[in-house]
C-alpha cells in the first residue's frame, strides 16, 4: 500500500511540474505551432510558471528523509566533511567551507537539490525545442529519481551542463573551466567529455537509414576491446570500481533498461526522414547518445556492475534533444504514435526500476507526510 501511495505522490508531482511548464510554453507558441525560444526567459509570466514547475520536484527532493541509496553517506559527509574519506579533495573543501556557515545534513540536501534541478531546468529551457516534453522525459527516464541517489555525480553533471551551455554559446574557455570543476567533483564526468568528442567526430556523418543501421549493428564490436580497456582502467582512479560487486544485483534489470532505450533508438531510425536528420544536429546527437547509452549498459555485463551508473552523464543529451529529434518524423500522426510508444516504454521501465531495483526512493510517501 505504501508503494502505491509513494507512486501516487510522484505521479502528482510529475504531472503538476510538467503541466506548469506546458502552460509556460503555451505562452510562446507562434502561428506555426512552434515554441519561440528567444526572449521567453525574460517574460514574467513564463518565469512565474517555470518557478511553479520547478517548485514541485524541488520540494520533494530537498526535504526527503532517508530516501536514496546513499542517503546516510551524504548525511555523514555533511556532518563531518573533514573526517569523511573517499571523496575528492575539491568537493571535500566545498563541504568544509559550507560547514563554516552552519551547513547541516538537511541543508546539504536542500542546496544540492536546488542546484541539480536548477541546472537541468535552465539547460532544458534554453536548449530544448519543447521544454515541457524534455522535462517530462527527465522524470520518466529515471534521471530525477537517480538524482536522489547519486547526489555528487548529479552535482557534477549540473556543473557540466553549465559548461555545455557555454560551449553552445561558443564561450569555450569559460566552459572548459566549468568542465574542469565538474571533473574535480566527480571524475566520471570524463565520460561526457569522451561523448562530446564522439559528437564532434560524427557531426558530418552521412546519416542515411542504411548508414545509421550499419553504425548501430557494428558499434557493439567496440566491446571487443573491453579486456584492453579494463587493463588501462586498473591504472586509473576508476580501477577500484572494477572489483566492486555491490551493483551486481542490477544485472537482471539492466536488460530492461537496454530494452527501453533500444525501442527509442529503433523507432527513430525506422521512421525518421533522413533528409531532416542531415540538417538536424540535435537528432544526430540524440541518436548517438541513445546508442552510447545502450553500449554502456551492455558493458555492465563485461566491465563492472557499476558501468550502468554512468549512463546518466549522457542521458541529458537525449532529454534535451528528444523533442527536436521527433520533428524528423514528417507525418504528425506517426510522430504522435512514436512519441507515445517511447514515453510508455520509459514509464513502464522506470516504474519497474523504482519498485524493484532503485526502491530506495519508494519510502517517500511516509516521509513526505511526516515532513508536512
Amino acid at each position: 500500500m505504501s508503494i502505491a501511495k509513494s507512486l501516487l505522490t510522484y505521479f502528482i508531482i510529475i504531472m503538476l511540474s510538467t503541466l506548469f511548464l506546458w502552460c509556460a510554453d503555451k505562452l510562446h507558441i507562434n502561428e506555426k505551432g512552434d515554441i519561440i525560444n528567444l526572449q521567453r526567459i525574460k517574460s514574467l509570466p513564463y518565469l512565474f510558471l517555470m518557478c511553479l514547475s520547478f517548485a514541485f520536484p524541488f520540494f520533494i527532493s530537498a526535504y526527503r528523509i532517508n530516501v536514496g541509496t546513499d542517503y546516510m553517506s551524504y548525511v555523514l559527509m555533511a556532518k563531518n566533511p573533514i573526517g569523511y574519506i573517499g571523496i575528492p579533495v575539491f568537493f571535500k573543501n566545498i563541504l568544509i567551507f559550507l560547514s563554516k556557515f552552519g551547513l547541516t545534513a538537511s541543508g546539504f540536501f536542500i542546496l544540492s537539490s536546488f542546484f541539480i534541478l536548477f541546472t537541468y531546468f535552465i539547460a532544458i529551457v534554453l536548449l530544448s525545442q519543447v521544454p515541457h516534453l524534455s522535462l517530462f522525459m527527465f522524470f520518466i527516464m529515471e534521471d530525477f529519481f537517480v538524482s536522489m541517489n547519486m547526489v555528487r555525480q548529479f552535482i557534477a553533471m549540473g556543473v557540466l551542463l553549465i559548461a555545455y551551455l557555454l560551449y553552445s554559446k561558443h564561450h569555450f574557455y569559460i566552459g572548459i573551466t566549468f568542465n574542469i570543476i565538474s571533473f574535480l567533483i566527480h571524475p566520471s564526468i570524463i565520460i561526457f567529455d569522451i561523448f562530446l568528442v564522439i559528437l564532434f567526430i560524427f557531426r558530418k556523418f552521412n546519416f542515411t537509414r542504411i548508414n545509421t543501421i550499419l553504425l548501430v549493428l557494428f558499434s557493439p564490436f567496440i566491446l571487443l576491446a573491453i579486456p584492453l580497456f579494463k587493463l588501462i582502467l586498473r591504472y586509473t582512479i576508476f580501477g577500484k570500481f572494477l572489483d566492486n560487486s555491490y551493483s551486481l544485483f542490477h544485472y537482471r534489470w539492466t536488460f530492461l533498461m537496454i530494452l527501453s532505450y533500444s525501442v527509442s533508438l529503433i523507432l527513430i531510425i525506422i521512421f525518421a526522414n533522413y533528409a531532416r536528420v542531415q540538417v538536424n544536429q540535435a537528432a544526430k546527437s540524440y541518436i548517438l547518445a541513445n546508442l552510447c547509452v545502450i553500449l554502456l549498459l551492455i558493458s555492465s555485463y563485461f566491465i563492472s556492475g557499476n558501468a550502468y551508473r554512468v549512463i546518466y552523464l549522457i542521458t541529458p543529451i537525449m532529454i534535451i534533444y528528444y523533442p527536436k529529434t521527433l520533428t524528423t518524423i514528417e507525418n504528425k500522426a506517426l510522430r504522435l504514435i512514436v512519441n507515445v510508444c517511447i514515453i510508455c516504454c520509459f514509464i513502464a521501465a522506470t516504474t519497474i526500476m523504482i519498485t524493484h531495483n532503485n526502491n530506495d526512493v519508494i519510502p517517500y510517501f511516509n516521509q513526505f507526510i511526516t515532513n508536512i
